[in-house]
């Protein structure tokens, strides 16, 4: 087919005629374009270009008309007229047929309709759902599209580059050494195969030092070692003499027997060779011959430089982060044709505006904004004696015995320390925040007593609501301290002190105090806000025991002060720094405790056992706190009763025994809610009584105030929305492992692992928790069996002696058996389960406010449909992965919305290209609506 239609291109150009038509033909389930002759069966002629001289094959051929007189199909294949539109919609779409997008993993696009009242046209919605993994914005703007760095060996690093980053306590021993002198670049292959076979961890630094001992001829040559590099913080006391791997052996390798961690300032007489020893110690190498010391990193200069600087905990503002992506964005758009998300997203807003008959809107994965919260305060009553207020009777009780005999945190995973993405303010989300938030703010007033009203960025989670370390930038930290009355700002400004201080200067300041009363307001109507650090009863007890000269471990506290005190003096921001108290933040917390920190020692199943009491009670509570109903009526089911101890979770003093108490430091995981906010807590803003920000956008869509059909719709979407959420949430109680996500899951079964089975967990791969549900067997790390983990199962919570019950007996049996100091010890199996609970609940608060989100902007953009000129409407969604798929999974079952466009993929290996090649549709949104069918 192909010669065909080269001979019949070449009998059009010579002779102007066409002999070939397209004709489709069906062939199995599609049709495709086949190329038939023009006149079947016989042999084309050669069409000269005038008439006259045309040459005939047949006697059949007589009776035709000349070729320039036919009338073939392509006279209306080919239309004579130019359609102007459709040529302008073609070249717009061609800008953009070459520009990939990164951001996200997968972009899907859902269409369907809402609020279909009869007599009036439905709103029409296209849901563009963005699902990420929450990419660290640096890899996310990497060349190519690739967001794994490349490593390799960098040249031109020096000693001082390199060791400033070690601080205090340096350790160096020799990796390895080749066996004869060799060029740079063959030291770099070499290293680079070397360092790739080693398995020393995340923590240390690696440096290949070349020394040159022969010049001339072609390429000149020299001695090769490997030196790693790291700090006595990262190794600990117990590693300090451990020796490292060696060479191989090989024909190229130094094999080193005796190659321990060194202090290289103080143990000069450790056997290393001449250069490596001199080197470390920053002294000129002996013959000064040409060296080069080049480490092993990221190739990427820009990552990183910054990288390094965040992984030595470098104070990087968000101002100078961003900066940095803009940089970085601009470059990849330059230099490889490749949008980030944002960029993508704005032009869509632009076109947006440019259309009066669309809409766009954008839910994002960010905490709920300030401007739509209140602070709820406790009420002043004064008791019946002495005319003093109830405020010391409401403060909350120490913390519960077993909460303090929890034992120390545990160590981290060392990935978690050399991840430098896990700052809190570099992920791409972040920036997207920030950006979008910035964008939003400055298009109205710029009164800063004015609020803010949300147009068209939709922030709704509401799993860390208040935490300081939330999504957050400096246009948005001013509205948070306008929820503070001035006289609280005021009150909170002090530095409380004790007032039986001799002397506030004296050593290690025995008496000093952070610890503030509740205090009444000078209206006398409510309990003026303390945050939690200055109103916990355990830091009372912990000032308490430092006074008396009782608190062991003194030094942690010490040295937490003197960290928060050269934070303090290195920051000119006025701003309050501290969580506001937030029941959705304490639950929400359980998640990274859950997830990401397992070695924090954080306690719920106290709060279960005694103020939950049974798995009725937490349904109940949670359906009531979330859909519709009032926090005083959620808190009613609570039993509070003589059970306030029980409402810590962690604790600053740990009960050593035998009438000793220690400090409990925070370390780098700072705990933003230690105990249930009962006291204070955010609520929706205009509640009365006060909800939660979830169950007052359910109730705004179930009792709409304008009885018309719109109302009566909302009230069945959110119903719907419930059902869904508490059906899914009730069937993951019966098989949590079996209920969990595939591709996005793995974590409570993870989690139950280090738990329960620790000695299994400590000996498997868990990079990859999914891969936990999916395998029945995972190697061993230390030996060549493998662990039979598919048999091992997560309890059932309804089964009786399972789930909840079970951790009321182990909570019950831990009582009973009490250790020597007569304290209660909590079980971890009981614990882990009480996390797992929380989380199958909350998990799902961001899926419930998205969709609830999506009704709500759909139902007002019908009602001013109704009003004004019909408008399409356009909401993107930039979510985790995980959120994303189940409300479309919602829409899709429950609204019936169908599936158009998708691009991408849910799961990533490590070296994949994250390149995104978009239809025209989410180029030029209109023709989301061009084909509603």
């Amino acid at each position: 087919p192909i010669l065909t239609l080269w001979f019949g291109l070449a009998a059009t150009r010579q002779s102007g005629a066409y002999p070939f038509i397209l004709q489709p033909r069906l062939q199995t389930k599609r049709s495709i374009l086949k190329l038939q002759p023009f006149h079947s069966r016989r042999t084309l002629p050669l069409y000269a270009k005038d008439p006259s001289q045309q040459q005939q094959t047949s006697s059949s051929d007589n009776n035709l008309p000349p070729i320039t007189q036919r009338n073939f199909p392509f006279n209306n294949i080919m239309p004579r007229k130019n359609n102007k539109n459709k040529n302008k919609k073609n070249r717009e779409t061609s800008k953009f047929k070459d520009i990939s997008v990164v951001g996200p993993d997968y972009i899907q696009v859902l269409h369907g309709s809402l609020y279909n009242n009869a007599g009036e046209e439905p709103q029409e919605v296209s849901l563009v759902l963005c699902g990420e993994s929450h990419e660290d914005a640096i890899d996310v703007t990497r060349r190519g599209g690739k967001f794994s760095g490349k490593e390799g060996w960098i040249e031109g690093r020096s000693h001082q580059s390199i060791f400033s980053r070690l601080k205090e306590e340096p350790r160096c021993r020799l990796l390895d050494a080749a066996k004869k002198t060799i060029p740079l670049q063959k030291a770099k292959e070499w290293a680079k195969n070397r360092v790739e076979e080693s398995d020393d961890g995340y923590f240390v630094t690696l440096v290949l030092l070349w020394v040159q001992e022969q010049q001339g001829g072609r390429v000149s040559k020299g001695k090769a070692y490997i030196i790693e590099l790291t700090t006595l913080e990262e190794i600990g006391e117990d590693n300090d003499q451990e020796k490292g791997n060696g060479g191989d052996g090989d024909d190229e390798s130094t094999e080193y027997e005796d190659n321990h961690w060194i202090n290289p300032k103080e143990d000069t007489d450790e056997v290393l060779p001449s250069h490596v020893r001199d080197w470390v110690l920053g002294q000129p190498l002996q013959g000064n011959p040409t060296v080069q010391s080049l480490e092993w990193g990221d190739l990427d200069a820009q990552a990183f430089a910054l990288n390094q600087r965040r992984l030595t905990d470098e104070e990087i503002s968000t101002e100078e982060l961003d900066t940095i992506v803009r940089q970085r964005k601009q470059k990849l758009k330059d230099a490889d044709n490749i949008w980030t998300w944002d960029d993508w997203f704005a032009h869509l807003q632009t076109k947006g505006e440019e259309n009066d008959a669309m809409d766009v809107q954008l839910i994002l994965e960010a905490s709920v904004p300030p401007w739509e919260l209140d602070l709820h305060r406790p009420t002043y009553s004064s008791s019946s004696e002495e005319g003093k207020t109830t405020a010391i009777q409401q403060q909350l009780k120490p913390a519960a015995d077993c909460i303090r005999k929890m034992g120390p945190d545990e160590e981290p995973d060392e990935e978690d320390d050399w991840d430098p993405s896990s700052d809190g303010i570099g992920s791409f989300l972040d920036h997207v925040y920030r950006r979008f938030m910035v964008e939003q703010l400055s298009t109205q007033a710029n009164s800063i007593d004015q609020v803010p009203e949300t147009k068209w960025l939709h922030c709704v989670d509401v799993r860390d609501l208040g935490c300081e370390a939330a999504c957050r930038t400096d246009s948005v930290q001013k509205k948070w301290e306008d929820l503070l009355h001035p006289e609280e700002q005021a009150y909170l400004a002090t530095t409380p002190s004790d007032p039986t201080a001799a002397d506030s200067k004296e050593k290690n300041n025995k008496n000093k105090s952070s610890f503030l009363e509740l205090e009444a307001s000078s209206t006398k109507d409510y309990i003026k806000f303390v945050p939690e650090p200055r109103m916990n009863p355990e830091k009372r007890f912990v000032d308490a025991l430092r006074k008396e000269g009782k608190l062991e471990n003194l030094a942690a506290l010490l040295e937490e002060e003197e960290a928060e005190a050269d934070e303090k003096d290195g920051n000119n921001d006025s701003h309050q720094d501290f969580s506001y108290p937030s029941i959705e933040g304490f639950l929400g917390q359980n998640t990274d405790f859950l997830y990401y920190s397992k070695h924090i020692k954080v306690c719920y199943s106290p709060f279960m056992v005694k103020c939950v009491q049974s798995l009725d009670n937490w349904d109940k509570f949670f359906t009531t706190l979330f859909f519709g109903g009032s926090i005083p009526d959620a808190l009613s089911i609570l039993k509070f009763d003589l059970n306030t101890q029980y409402l810590h979770v962690r604790s600053q003093v740990q009960d050593l025994g035998n009438g000793k108490y220690g400090y409990r430091p925070d370390g780098d995981e700072y705990i933003s809610y230690p105990f249930f906010p009962y006291l204070f807590y955010l609520y929706a803003k205009g509640t009365s009584p006060a909800k939660t920000w979830n169950s007052d956008l359910f109730s705004r869509l179930c009792n709409g105030n304008d009885n018309d059909g719109n109302d009566n719709q909302s009230k069945a979407i959110a119903t719907a929305v419930k059902d869904f959420w508490m059906q899914k949430i009730h069937q993951t109680l019966k098989d949590p492992k079996g209920s969990d996500d595939p591709d996005c899951g793995g974590e409570w079964f993870e989690a139950y692992l280090h738990a329960v089975h620790p000695e299994i967990y400590k000996d498997i791969d868990r990079s990859d928790p999914t891969a936990l549900l999916k395998k029945n067997k995972m190697k061993s790390l230390s030996g060549s069996h493998k662990h039979d983990i598919g048999k091992i199962q997560l309890p059932n919570y309804y089964q009786k002696d399972g789930g909840f019950e079970e951790i009321v007996q182990s909570f019950s049996a831990s009582a009973a058996a009490v250790d020597q100091t007569m304290k209660m010890i909590i079980d971890p199996k009981a614990e882990v389960l009480s996390k797992i609970l929380i989380d199958i609940y909350t998990s799902c608060l961001l899926d419930i406010a998205v969709a609830l989100k999506i009704a709500e902007i759909a139902q007002k953009s019908s009602k001013e449909n109704n009003k004004n000129k019909k408008k399409n409407l356009i909401i993107v969604l930039y979510l985790g992965s995980a959120h994303t798929k189940e409300v479309g999974k919602f829409f899709v079952e429950r609204m019936n919305f169908t599936k158009k466009a998708f691009v991408g993929k849910m799961e990533y290996e490590e070296d994949d290209n994250h390149k995104l090649e978009l239809p025209s549709s989410l180029w030029n949104p209109s023709e989301l609506f061009a084909n509603k069918k």
